[in-house]
């Protein structure tokens, strides 16, 4: 097991990369922002939120990451 500074870190090497934070804004923070998991995770590898967030943001990060 290894430690990552930041999100995008702990992803690149990852085939599956987990997430669950406490709300909408922690998920798009920790998946969308420059250091995010979106900017290291491989196009093959499976990036899954298990937070209870609301439609409106699951679909916002999914289309983010179709990109």
């Amino acid at each position: 097991m290894s430690v990552a500074a930041k999100p995008s870190q702990a992803a690149e090497n990852a085939d599956l990369v987990l997430s669950i934070v406490t709300d909408g804004s922690a998920v798009k923070a920790v998946a969308l922002r420059p250091e995010g998991i979106i900017h290291g995770l491989s196009p093959k590898a499976v990036y899954l939120d298990m937070g209870t967030i609301a439609p409106e943001v699951s679909r916002e990060v999914s289309s983010a990451f179709k990109e």
